[in-house]
């Protein structure tokens, strides 16, 4: 098979589908990946095939940061839950049509085309305008269920009757307002297509393409009411490139005592670093810990400064690598970071903010790898202090390094292989997929 992975955001959007069409080429598959082009040099660590989609002047993730630190987005830096979800849509949705339009030349040739979550319009309407198969690859479990609510809404009320299931109600509906002019335009202008007749998620329902849920059974089992067309893979990790070895402040750092308390908020912009850092280091202090802090979009490692001895601070560094050597991870509770320190069997602590950040603390929480998770706007060095201290409590560690093991046992990108194998194999250009299937929806970074 030949196949287009499209996809875009932040980082935590892209790694995903790397890793996906990385497990398609071992598997003997062509694939391309169609990103933004600031994440070719990502491609190009790990030999992925890479198109670049998009206008020449899109800024990259880390462009971004540096733009909200500067305050060119007015207040984006002090945006939490939808105000925040709302900003980033609205930045990307100006660059969709300029996307897509290159994305097709791209996928021009594919047998079919899958996308990620906020690529899931364009991706859907090129295979509609080739007459080719799509699928749908995702971080987190958005399909309808009683079991679960969205994971764009709050996992608490969950127990309350009816409440699952309306949180998809809504979430197509905050997800089509959100989407709605973009979608237009790049049928319109890019594609030559008409606009969407009837609602959109009723048309994907009846199509039922492929979903492919990047998520360990070992962390969400499958829904027991999901259709057959929507499976939980297993996760797709990103393994540091090869040839790649720590820095020799890091790895003096991690020889020199025990393991440290890994702390960073990836794409999660801060309104005063410099106070963030000071209350992490002081939380770290308190608690007893060395910490090795990454900085992310929040740009911590540009106060580091007179920093303690205990405390070492990156700008990045392979979660794959990096969090096995832990003793405990505090995050932002972004899906790949959250796979990445379940895989690495150690406890976590997350502090969310926004999208489905809140979904997964409370699957920490409630898999006992990890303490309940402290909301952005409620930290503090006293409640970091005190959650980092319940995190290297035995009984979760040892929670922790359960899971760890699970996850480690599994294969998502080869099972996720499979899977479009069967449903892709020997289907001609313009022929339906058959199945009974669900939306797509926005996705945390």
């Amino acid at each position: 098979m030949r196949i287009a992975l499209l996809t875009a955001g932040s980082r935590g959007d892209v790694q995903p589908l790397v890793a996906l069409g990385r497990a398609l080429a071992r598997a003997g598959h062509g694939f391309t990946l169609v990103a933004p082009r600031g994440f070719a040099p990502l491609a190009r660590e790990h030999g992925v095939p890479f198109h670049g989609a998009g206008p020449e002047d899109w800024p990259t993730p880390d462009d971004v940061a540096e733009r909200v630190r500067r305050g060119e987005f007015g207040d984006a830096a002090n945006l939490r839950g939808w105000p925040l979800l709302r900003f980033a849509y609205d930045l990307f949705a100006r660059n969709m049509t300029r996307f897509t339009a290159d994305a097709l030349a791209a996928c021009e040739g594919a047998d079919a085309v899958g996308s990620a979550s906020l690529t899931a319009f364009a991706g859907h309407s090129i295979a509609e305008k080739l007459g080719v198969p799509y699928f749908h690859a995702v971080p987190q479990p958005a399909m309808a269920t009683r079991e679960l609510p969205s994971p764009i809404f709050p996992p608490g009320p969950s127990w309350v009757p009816g409440y699952n299931r309306l949180t998809y109600w809504a979430t197509e509906r905050v997800v089509w307002r959100l989407n709605r002019e973009s979608a237009a335009s790049l049928r319109r202008d890019a594609l030559g297509l008409a606009p969407y007749d009837g609602w959109v998620f009723d048309r994907v329902r009846r199509e039922a393409p492929p979903v492919l849920t990047g998520v360990s059974p070992s962390i969400v089992p499958r829904p027991r009411d999901w259709a057959p067309n929507y499976h939980m893979t297993g996760y797709w990790f990103l393994d540091a490139p090869d040839g790649w070895s720590p820095p020799p402040t890091l790895a003096e750092f991690l020889a020199s005592g025990p393991p440290p308390v890994c702390v960073g908020f990836g794409s999660m912009p801060s309104a005063d670093p410099a106070a963030d850092l000071r209350s992490i280091v002081a939380a770290l202090e308190r608690a007893g810990h060395r910490g090795i802090v990454l900085s992310g979009w929040a740009g911590l490692d540009a106060h580091a400064r007179d920093l303690p001895a205990t405390v070492l601070a990156l700008d990045a560094a392979p979660h794959a690598w990096l969090f096995p050597r832990a003793a405990a991870v505090v995050h932002h509770g972004g899906a790949g970071t959250t796979a990445a320190a379940f895989r690495a069997g150690v406890p976590q602590v997350v502090v969310p903010v926004t999208a489905d950040q809140p979904f997964w603390a409370d699957r920490v929480r409630r898999l006992g790898a990890g303490p309940a998770g402290i909301p952005r706007k409620r930290l503090t060095a006293e409640r970091l202090a005190a959650a980092i201290d319940r995190a290297v409590e035995d009984a979760t560690r040892e929670r922790a390094r359960e899971l760890g093991a699970r996850v480690r046992a599994e294969d998502g990108g080869a099972r996720a292989v499979e899977i479009l194998e069967r449903a892709l194999s020997g289907r001609a250009k313009g022929a339906p997929v058959a199945g009974h299937a669900l939306p797509f929806r926005s996705s945390g970074t």
